[in-house]
């Protein structure tokens, strides 16, 4: 018997089908929504000028770059005609979905080799990504 869990996204502002998890961060709070394509394209190219002027932080806060020195912000590639800037906002929430990812994997990749416990590979996350068209 095979049981197979779906994990269904809802966009968080007009309810329609959802793209992916966003994860955001402003003065110390954190915010999590799920959006749909073209509700992610409108946050993206919102954003766009802000992220082309920031500095990447570490998770623990910390500047990449050079000690003492500020480093520039990311560079932004304009978008191939036709399609979506390959931006990523967040890392995805691994932790929300880890009961799905794992279940998922033993039952159509067991030869990723994901136990019931402990660490999830990254191969087994990125397979399973892929297989639902998430990054």
């Amino acid at each position: 018997m095979v049981t197979r869990t779906e994990i269904i996204l809802t966009d968080d502002l007009d309810g329609s089908l959802a793209e992916r998890t966003v994860r955001l961060a402003l003065d110390g709070e954190h915010y999590e929504t799920e959006l749909s394509a073209p509700n992610l394209e409108r946050l993206e190219a919102s954003l766009e000028p802000y992220i082309a002027a920031a500095r990447v932080v570490t998770p623990n806060g910390h500047r990449k770059g050079k000690r003492g020195r500020m480093t520039p912000g990311r560079a932004v590639t304009p978008p191939p005609s036709g399609r979506a800037a390959p931006v990523v906002l967040a890392r995805p929430n691994i932790a929300a979905h880890r009961d799905a990812i794992r279940e998922w994997a033993q039952a159509e990749r067991p030869d990723l080799g994901v136990k019931d416990r402990g660490r999830i590979p990254a191969p087994a996350i990125a397979a399973y990504n892929a297989a639902r068209g998430l990054q």
